[in-house]
This record gives structure tokens, sequence and C-alpha cells, in this order.
């Protein structure tokens, strides 16, 4: 990829598409071009066609599919989720573009599938009954990136993260476990309770947000497959070690309860070692990056009490 390459982020408005964005800058890429969430209708093929006709990007990171629709798991944001990424991926593939990058999200993983799950069994598990949607759109759109690299030699690849999280993520009611916790730390601190009661989540691997974009571009630059990628942050810690944390970071000196109850299985864990192995490794440590997230929250959260 030359400096000069015109590259296109689908999903810079949102949380890792803004992450890709500050990642190529930092690399030194000049010519990027991302959409806001009014300029181009991705649910609408003629849209995307015209679009992708016109600026002719080189190379194209698809993030939209993921994070640009309103709705959460309802019917139509499935649908509008498969016409998007079908919609780039088929755009991509008529204005020859040279490559693209399919950013899928850690729920993308089945249940089903025996651990550990390496790059080649994400898509040979049946996915329960009761996976969500957006899990189900993001396997077609792997599935379609397969297809056409088989079929017209188009060279698209996938990627799947461990769980994300990092400054910029979503602590409402959609949030994930790591963010949500910080929302209710800061809550206790600012109401002066002396304990907080914690369901407990099964020790998995996490994923700075940055790290992920790093890991987008160096496999962009590097690699070419039809077998999707795992990504993951190189540590699992016990959830109860990852909440004392952030209390900590938060400033939350009160005691943490957790209860005892029964966890759902996470299944099988994702292991990145084709990736590792390629010499990428995360450079945010755990901690560190818990710290830079609970500190980016206590900024937002102040600004929205002022």
């Amino acid at each position: 990829m030359n400096l000069d390459a015109r590259i296109l982020v689908t999903g810079q408005c949102g949380w890792v598409g803004g992450a890709v964005v500050r990642r190529l800058w930092a690399a030194g890429y000049n010519n990027i071009r991302f959409l806001g969430p009014d300029e181009v209708n991705l649910a609408r093929s003629a849209s995307v066609d015209a679009f992708f006709l016109r600026h002719r990007p080189e190379y194209v990171f698809l993030t939209a599919a993921r994070e640009a629709v309103a709705g959460g798991h309802s019917d139509q944001a499935v649908r509008e989720r498969l016409a998007m990424q079908a919609n780039v991926i088929h755009a991509a593939w008529r204005a020859d573009v040279r490559k693209l990058c399919f950013l899928a999200s850690s729920s993308i993983h089945p249940l089903g599938a025996l651990p550990p799950l390496r790059e080649g069994a994400l898509l040979s598990a049946v996915v329960p009954s009761g996976e969500n949607g957006e899990a189900l759109a993001q396997l077609a759109g792997i599935r379609m990136c397969q297809a056409y690299r088989r079929q017209y030699r188009f060279d698209a690849i996938g990627v799947v993260p461990a769980e994300l999280y990092g400054p910029g993520d979503s602590a409402g009611a959609q949030a994930g476990a790591l963010p949500a916790l910080v929302r209710r730390l800061h809550e206790a601190q600012s109401d002066g309770l002396s304990q907080l009661a914690i369901d407990g989540v099964p020790t998995r691997p996490w994923l700075q947000v940055d790290d992920f974009a790093d890991a987008a571009l160096f496999l962009m630059r590097r690699y070419s497959s039809d077998v999707p990628v795992n990504v993951d942050g190189g540590e699992e810690i016990p959830f109860a070690d990852v909440a004392r944390m952030a209390a900590d970071a938060v400033g939350y000196q009160g005691r943490l309860v957790h209860r005892t109850r029964a966890l759902e299985s996470l299944g099988a864990l994702p292991e990145g070692l084709r990736l590792n192995g390629m010499g990428w490794a995360p450079c945010m440590p755990l901690r560190e990056g818990i710290e830079q997230m609970c500190a980016w929250y206590l900024q937002v959260a102040g600004a929205l009490v002022a």
C-alpha cells in the first residue's frame, strides 16, 4: 500500500471506523476517504455503485455493517446490515478495488464450536438458534468475501477481534461488559455506595480498539486468504481482576461483591495464532487500556454534568 493510495473507510463515524482512520493517519496515509452517516445510503445498491465508480478507491475497510445500523437486533436492522455489506463488497469488486478488509465483531463466534476456536473453525460450527442477527449477518459477510475471492479472485479478507474495549465505546443499554461496568462503578462512586454487586463474566481475552485497528492495517498490507483471522489481546484475565482494575481507575474504593450464579458458557475462545505467527502483537497492556478508557468516560460524564 503506497502512502498516497486511495483508501475508503466505511463507518468512520462509528467507534471501530474512527480507530481505523486514526491508525491510517498515524501511519502516514494521506488519501483517506471516510463516509459520514448521510453521505451515501449503503443499503441502496445504486447509491453505493455510483460512489465507487466515481471515486475508485483502491483499498476498503468495511466497518459500517457492524456499527452503522440503529435498531439493535431487530429484523429490519439485520436486513440493513446484510444489504450494506453486500452492496459494498459487490461495488468494490465492480470498481476493481485492490483489496477489501471486512471487520467483524467478537459476537460472530458461535457458541457451538469446540475450543480452541482456530481460524478455520469459525465457519464450521452451527450457530445456535438463539444467536443474534448481528452475528448471522457478519457470518454472511465473511462468506460473501470468500465467495467473491473464489469466483472472481477478488482480494477480500475477514478479520474477527476478541472482545473490544477502549475510549469511545458506548456505555448505554447495549454496552458490552466492560463499558457497562465502568458506568456502574462511576455511578456507585458518585452515590457514595460502600459496595457494588457485580455479575460474573467468563474469562475472556480483551482487545483495545486501537490495537484492533493496527491489526487490520497489518493484515491489509500482508495477508491474503479466504480464512478469516482472529485477533486477540494476548491476555485472558478473570473478570474479578478486570473489575478491580476498573474500580481503581474510576476511583471507587468500595467493596466489589461478585454474585454467585451459573454463568452462560462463553463457548470457544478465539485464538490469534496465525496473526501472532506473522509478527504482529498488541501494544496496549490491559491495565493501561482500562485506565485510558476510564479517563475518557470520566471526562465525558463530567462534560454531561456540566
